[in-house]
């Protein structure tokens, strides 16, 4: 077996260069610079293994070597769908090092024109935008011992790289050194529970994609780490060692051991849940209610992302921060000169630097200290981890007794009533008695939870279609119906269910798929649902949404009522306008300008804002928090304002 090492690439603009992004900016630059989402340039690690294969096939050639079986061994070959190889290059991105406060620092603009008979050719001018010479950009290229030489030959071996390489742009030159060898710790001692909790960190942009959200040539990510991906890191390493691997492979593989999807954490919230779906609101803000317990009529569905953590009668909410790349679809077959490279396809993936939380639930206490030992270090997940995708590390591990998320449900003594709300916490989907699947079987559920019955109330679902890649038949399995997470179910047992039956349904799951973290669920505590009346962003931390007092619904009530109003008799927005401003100046300047002298023609424009501006300053006049004179004068403003954007 190949022992593992890693190199520390450093990269030094000796000229300008163009990162190309495949953009252009619209008013601007023809060419336009492969950016992060702070603005700062970066070179992808899909571009670094590019330039390498291409310096190593060079390198190999003027060596007089064999070059088809180790390029394949390094890099990779069409149709690969084996595991970890211990010889492919594994890539991050090579990121700015000492990057200056304003990202525009980093570049230059270039203009360009085509020569046509000595002279510049007309409409041929383009402007390119180009990284400064002299940034340096690190990253990290992980590989096989013994082909440490040739790696390291082939990266020093780059000279240029970039657009426009013929007209003097894209000079560098690599260096490499390799990392000392981190020292692992083994996994916690003393006694194991029946959970794992652990924290990950991604170092490079992580592409788990979603298939039921994909199509064409676009792939979507999920907004997590799914608990398939954690498995398969896990088994990967433990099959390494052989005889303990063939010893537990049974229980390993088996329900028995059930890898949940690492959410994504953000600010104090450490232990999400998905967003839990039915939300509404109203425009105005004025209303925040859950259809499974409140009417819920003349609203519309909330926005609340993708993942929550409810706090009193706030849900706090965020999601994963995700990215796209452009890529052209190269067909290993065909050489260079041959390739069609419009046939361009877009991948999004999770950004760098996030932190995601996740559990693994081991019943068997034998195998727990050997996956905790697993779980520490550098750890690659997801897709297209040969591409420069999928470097995390895993920063904490830990026994724990129960899930964080167990905060929003019941605890052990806690009796639940007869009314339980069921939150999908990943994908679910439960088989009848015929084997099919069927979402929700109620009848098994009742068995479960030790009662003879469980009606469905209401419930706020979505549904996707889910499958997987079988390695051994290389292709991918059956898609099965289920539903996504987030989904909730208010449901109504014939009696309440015994607390330590409902945990004991809740920490195992339902459903199939378990062991890859499917069927993972939570009955919410009743007042997580219903007496939740606002909402807030933690990701970009806005302030929560204003809730309009009932005063101030009726004064947009009767601002919608009214606003039809302000223009029947033909008058402009100017007039208006001028109307608004001496509302704004006080009484007497409104009823100078109102009784001023306009002439025959323009008296009748005037006759039906006059009527309501004074029904409105009458004394007479009555509405929820209007009560002084300058109360009516703000109430026109708004009237005009409305009356304004509603296009008159």
């Amino acid at each position: 077996m190949s022992h593992r090492t890693t190199l520390h690439i450093t990269l030094t603009l000796n000229s300008e260069a163009i990162f190309g992004s495949g953009f252009s900016v619209p008013g601007g630059e023809d060419i336009a610079v492969l950016q992060d989402q702070r603005g700062y340039p970066y070179l992808p690690g899909t571009v670094l293994k590019g330039l390498l294969r291409e310096s190593v096939t060079n390198w190999l050639y003027w060596c007089g070597a064999p070059s088809g079986d180790t390029l394949n061994a390094l890099f990779g070959e069409s149709g690969w769908s084996g595991l970890e190889d211990q010889r492919r290059l594994q890539f991050t991105p090579l990121l700015l090092q000492n990057e200056p406060s304003d990202p525009e620092d980093c570049y230059e603009t270039r203009a360009f024109t085509a020569i046509e008979e000595g002279r510049a050719k007309k409409g041929s001018l383009r402007l390119a935008s180009c990284i400064r010479r002299g940034l340096v950009f690190r990253g990290e290229v992980a590989c096989a011992r013994e082909d440490l030489e040739l790696v390291v030959s082939g990266l020093r071996a780059i000279k240029w790289l970039g657009t426009l390489r013929n007209r003097g742009f894209g000079s560098v030159s690599f260096t490499a050194e390799e990392q000392a060898p981190a020292v692992r710790p083994s996994g916690e001692e003393g006694v194991q529970t029946g959970w794992i909790r652990y924290r990950i960190h991604t170092d490079s942009p992580v592409a788990v994609m979603d298939m039921s959200k994909s199509s064409g040539n676009s792939a979507r990510t999920r907004g997590c780490i799914p608990g398939s991906a954690i498995r398969g890191m896990v088994v990967g390493r433990l099959v390494r060692k052989r005889e303990w691997f063939e010893k537990h492979r049974t229980a390993l593989l088996s329900e028995r051991v059930c890898f949940l999807d690492a959410l994504p954490v953000s600010g104090s919230f450490s232990d999400p849940i998905p967003s839990v779906r039915g939300f509404y609101e109203n425009k105005a803000g004025t209303r925040f209610e859950s259809v499974l317990s409140h009417d819920i009529s003349g609203l519309k569905r909330a926005g609340v992302g993708s993942f929550c953590a409810p706090e009193g009668e706030t849900l706090h909410y965020w999601n994963a921060k995700t990215g796209s790349r452009l890529r052209i679809h190269l067909s290993p077959e065909l050489p260079e000169g041959e390739q069609d490279k419009t046939l361009m396809f877009q991948t999004e993936h999770l950004e760098s630097g996030q932190d995601f939380v996740g559990y693994i639930h081991v019943e068997n206490s034998a195998l727990a200290p050997e996956i905790m030992n697993t779980l520490n270090g550098t750890v690659w997940l997801g897709a297209d981890r040969y591409e420069g995708f999928g470097k995390c590390t895993v920063t904490g591990a830990e026994y724990v007794s129960a899930p964080g998320w167990e905060r929003y449900g019941f605890s052990q003594g806690q009796e639940p009533g007869t009314q339980l709300y069921l939150l999908v916490l990943s994908p679910l989907s439960m088989l009848n008695d015929l084997g099919e699947p069927c979402g929700i079987d109620r009848n098994k559920l009742a068995r479960l939870l030790g009662v003879d019955s469980v009606e469905l109330l209401s419930s706020s679902t979505a549904m996707s279609e889910y499958n997987a890649f079988n390695r051994q038949w290389g292709c991918r399995t059956a898609a099965t119906r289920m539903y996504e997470p987030g989904s909730v179910f208010k449901l109504r047992c014939d009696r309440a269910p015994a607390s330590d039956r409902l945990l004991s349904v809740q920490r195992r799951g339902l459903g199939i798929r378990r062991g890859e973290g499917f069927g993972q669920i939570l009955f919410l505590r009743p007042e997580l649902v219903e007496n939740i009346t606002g909402k807030r962003s933690a990701m970009n931390r806005e302030p929560e949404k204003r809730v309009v007092p009932a005063q101030e619904e009726a004064k947009l009530l009767w601002v919608m009522n009214n606003a039809d109003k302000v223009y029947r008799n033909g008058l402009s927005r100017s007039q208006v306008g001028a109307i608004q401003e001496k509302c704004s100046l006080g009484i007497v300047a409104l009823e100078e300008y109102l009784n001023r002298d306009l002439g025959a023609e323009r008296e009748s424009r005037f006759q039906e804002i006059r009527k309501l501006i004074s029904s409105v300053l009458d004394q007479r006049f009555t509405l929820a928090g209007v009560e002084t004179q300058q109360d009516r004068l703000d109430l026109l403003c708004m009237l005009f304002d409305f009356s304004r954007k509603a296009g008159g």
